[in-house]
């Protein structure tokens, strides 16, 4: 019988392997404080495959070389750090932001849209966020320069999401109402339609090296959740602002909502949202 997920403890050995092993597969590197993150996830995991303890799980994933174990790790522990507020961020865009944005621009003779998907999941945020660009510009958006513009780490994640296909939604990041008009259904998969995987552009990028982004100059809005708190000091510091010289004045950046812009928060100020916040570019 697996161990009660309540009594499962991540020895700083355990946490060490785990990490190493995610930074040498997918270049993103958690810094002490994720380690009660990492505990969150394990336990969950440990639950799932029925194991009796962390090192178990962590033993078994070394041994086996378990690729879509470490595959899937990133977005697993994206989940348990983000929990219902990622929803309610991309709710946000689509129910705020977007339609203020494209009014703004349709006034101002402008039809050019960007939004930048920084997270490391597997495509999902950045069909959710083109698929409410595509809502908010309607049977205008042939007329716009209108893109999400998605980084992913490897080449493994980039065919992920380049196939759109999902075995189940995420409540996290896709609403109810988009399963039905966004997703064409075959057997247990889930697939996002062309039209919606067409607004979408990937490219591979290295977090710690902005000047290697293909990401625009000029983002209206960015996603950019679980990066700083895999960073401190300098390196966050560092990564907030190369998100901000890529970002329009007045631009949203939304990250985890356990993280802070720690002393960059002069670049930006907080805008509030319901179950929402959002740091809107000065």
């Amino acid at each position: 019988m697996a161990a009660q997920t309540d009594a499962i403890a991540l020895e700083r050995d355990c946490f060490n392997r785990l990490r190493e092993r995610l930074y040498a597969r997918q270049r993103v590197y958690y810094g002490d404080e994720a380690r009660a993150l990492f505990e969150k996830c394990v336990q969950e995991r440990v639950a799932a495959l029925n194991l009796g303890g962390a090192e178990e799980y962590v033993a078994r994933v070394e041994k086996e070389a378990n690729a879509e174990e470490m595959c899937n790790l990133p977005s697993l522990l994206f989940a348990s750090a983000e929990g219902t507020q990622c929803r309610a961020q991309v709710r946000a865009v689509r129910e705020r932001i977007l339609p203020a944005l494209v009014s703004t621009r349709r006034s101002e003779g402008e039809r050019r849209v960007a939004i930048v998907s920084m997270s490391g999941d597997d495509g999902e945020e950045a069909y959710a966020l083109a698929m409410a660009l595509r809502e908010a510009l309607g049977e205008e958006i042939g007329g716009w320069d209108a893109r999400v513009y998605c980084g992913r780490h490897t080449e493994e994640q980039m065919e992920q999401a380049r196939a759109g296909r999902y075995r189940s939604l995420s409540p996290r990041n896709t609403p109810d109402e988009f399963e039905a008009r966004h997703f064409n259904r075959e057997k247990t998969s889930f697939i996002v339609k062309s039209d919606v995987r067409s607004v979408v552009e990937l490219s591979l990028f290295e977090p710690d090296r902005p000047e290697e982004w293909k990401f625009p100059a000029d983002a209206d809005v960015v996603f950019a959740r679980a990066y700083l708190s895999c960073r401190g000091g300098e390196k966050r510091a560092g990564l907030v602002r190369a998100i901000h010289a890529r970002m329009r004045p007045g631009g949203y950046l939304f990250i985890s909502p356990n993280e802070s812009l720690g002393d960059c928060e002069g670049l930006f100020n907080a805008v509030y949202y319901p179950k929402a916040v959002a740091y809107r570019r000065i």
